[in-house]
C-alpha cells in the first residue's frame, strides 16, 4: 500500500513543513521554486524536514516508498547543515545498501554516501560516527571491487575508532628496589 506521504514528490527545490492534504505530515511537501531558483532554503525548516526524514527511513521492499524518500533526501542535502548532510548521506547509504541490488553500481553509490558522511562526522569531532561510516564505506568497496580503496577506507576507520578509545593512564615506573 502506498504511503500518501510519499507518493507524489513533485521536482522542485523548494520545500515546506505543511501537512500534506491527507493530513499525513510524515514527510515534508516540497513547494514551488523561490524565486533564487531555490538556492535559499530556510534553516529552521530545513532542520524539521531532516527530522522527519530520518524519522521514516524506509526498510523492507517497498521500492516506491524508497525512490520518493531518496528523492527528498536529494532535494534537501545540499541545503542541510554539515551534521545534518552527514546524518542523511549516512541514513541513505543504509538505505542504499539494504536494498542493494544494483551489485556494483549499488556498492559504489552505499560506499560514496558512506566515506561523505564520515568525513563529515570526522570534521565535526565526532569519531565514532566517522569510524562506523568508514568501515560501511570499506565493505561496500569491497562488493564493488575495488581491493585498494577498501584497504585505504579500512585503515581510516581503524584510525577513527582509535580515536574514540579512551586515554590510558600511563603506568608508574617500576622501581629496581622491590625486586632484589
Amino acid at each position: 500500500m502506498k504511503d500518501p506521504a510519499l507518493t507524489d514528490v513533485p521536482t522542485v527545490t523548494g520545500l515546506s513543513a505543511q501537512p500534506r492534504p491527507s493530513g499525513d505530515a510524515a514527510l515534508p511537501r516540497p513547494t514551488a521554486a523561490p524565486a533564487d531558483g531555490g538556492r535559499t532554503v530556510d534553516l529552521i525548516t530545513a532542520e524539521r524536514v531532516v527530522e522527519q526524514l530520518l524519522a521514516h527511513v524506509p526498510a523492507g521492499t517497498d521500492t516506491t516508498r524508497t525512490r520518493h524518500w531518496l528523492r527528498a533526501v536529494d532535494l534537501l542535502l545540499d541545503s542541510a547543515g554539515e551534521r545534518d548532510r552527514a546524518r542523511l548521506l549516512q541514513a541513505r547509504a543504509a538505505v542504499r545498501d539494504d536494498g542493494a541490488r544494483d551489485g556494483q553500481r549499488g556498492a559504489i553509490e552505499v560506499r560514496q554516501d558512506a566515506a561523505a558522511a564520515a568525513e563529515l562526522f570526522e570534521r565535526l569531532g565526532e569519531p565514532l560516527a566517522a569510524a562506523r561510516n568508514f568501515a560501511v564505506a570499506a565493505t561496500a568497496a569491497v562488493r564493488s571491487g575495488d581491493i585498494a580503496l577498501a584497504l585505504e577506507t579500512a585503515v581510516r576507520a581503524l584510525v577513527a575508532f582509535d580515536a574514540t578509545a579512551p586515554e590510558a593512564p600511563e603506568a608508574a615506573p617500576e622501581t629496581e628496589a622491590g625486586n632484589g
